[in-house]
């Protein structure tokens, strides 16, 4: 309802008389259905006067027939023939075979009211022959079942009969339409929905396709970026390996120089640490000096001088200070404590 008031205003703020007739036609029908007839009444009769200004044939007979409609359920036959006879002329000039067949069905309900009764069968006739020229399956099987009704009032009852006879061999061929029509409406919905499914489905598969590729690319630049981090931690891996190597070389060279020096020099040479531990290396001819100097490798410097030497032991005590305040020193420490040492 409220669809075709706005409608009507629409067409009003527009100024087109033709499309406000028509809502008004719409708007009047909605009111005979809710079974407001005056309002119907006036929205009709006000879009009937409208089109009169520019009349259109189908406007026109549409307009009487719904005033007609009105009139009947009201009714008032006598205007409500009017209204369908003047709906009856339009439609003539429209050419319109359906809406002559229904004006026919309407006016023979009118004749039978007014116990007109060879009008009813007249109109009926009418309506059966302006179904079967438009094809009208619905018009025709009203019109027919409203024709064995007729028969069956009057107690025609063999054409009656054979009117409904005929009516029900109407009814199952349409129901037999109605229902390939409907199968075949279903198996294309069906076919619809199928190739639907089938293109999400393929939808689906292009999104899953294009993700995996994604997915494998970014696997790929992570496949690779893990290899070029693990290469390059080889590549610093094995500097450090070469350097290491290297200086290991460079250290036993050293040694190996050191060690030839200890081997060859005439002289006694030892080192000893920050606690006076003597160290395993030392000169060859350190051993013609302290014969077994192995012996006391496991002993300090201070148990080394108790034991092969006879020194007093604060004579001892000041050479061990002298020698430990002299070493890690510069020259001038071991100069400033030479004075703690034996002479020769």
């Amino acid at each position: 309802m409220e669809y075709f008031q706005k409608s009507v205003d629409l067409a009003v703020e527009t100024g087109r008389s033709d499309k406000i007739a028509s809502s008004l036609l719409n708007l009047g029908t909605a009111y005979i259905y809710l079974g407001n007839l005056a309002e119907a009444r006036r929205l009709v009769t006000q879009g009937l006067e409208l089109e009169q200004q520019r009349p259109r044939n189908d406007w026109m007979a549409a307009l009487h027939q719904s005033l007609g409609d009105i009139e009947k359920r009201s009714t008032n036959y006598g205007q409500a023939k009017e209204h369908y006879d003047a709906a009856m002329n339009f439609a003539k000039k429209a050419g319109e075979l359906y809406t002559q067949g229904l004006l026919h069905v309407n006016l023979s309900e009118i004749a039978e009211q007014r116990k007109e009764r060879k009008q009813v069968k007249f109109h009926l006739d009418q309506a059966i022959s302006l179904s079967q020229q438009s094809n009208s399956q619905d018009l025709l099987i009203q019109s027919t079942q409203k024709l064995a009704e007729y028969y069956e009032a009057n107690s025609e009852f063999k054409d009656s009969a054979l009117t409904y006879r005929n009516l029900n061999e109407m009814r199952e061929k349409a129901f037999s339409e109605n229902s390939l029509k409907q199968i075949a409406t279903m198996q294309a919905a069906y076919d619809l929905g199928n190739k639907q499914k089938q293109i999400e489905i393929l939808e689906k598969e292009q999104q899953l396709s294009a993700l995996a590729k994604e997915r494998s690319r970014w696997i790929l630049w992570g496949l690779v970026s893990i290899s070029a981090l693990l290469l390059l931690m080889m590549i610093l891996i094995y500097n450090r390996y070469q350097l290491k190597v290297a200086s290991e070389r460079k250290v036993l060279a050293i040694n190996q120089k050191i060690q030839a020096l200890l081997d060859n020099i005439p002289l006694g040479m030892v080192t000893v640490d920050s606690r006076l531990n003597i160290d395993p290396q030392y000169s060859r001819h350190l051993e013609r000096i302290l014969p077994k100097i192995q012996d006391d490798l496991q002993y300090g410097l201070g148990q080394m001088f108790e034991r092969r030497f006879a020194i007093p032991s604060d004579q001892k005590d000041i050479m061990i200070n002298a020698i430990s305040a002299s070493l890690g020193e510069d020259r001038i420490g071991f100069d400033m404590n030479m004075n703690g040492l034996p002479k020769a």
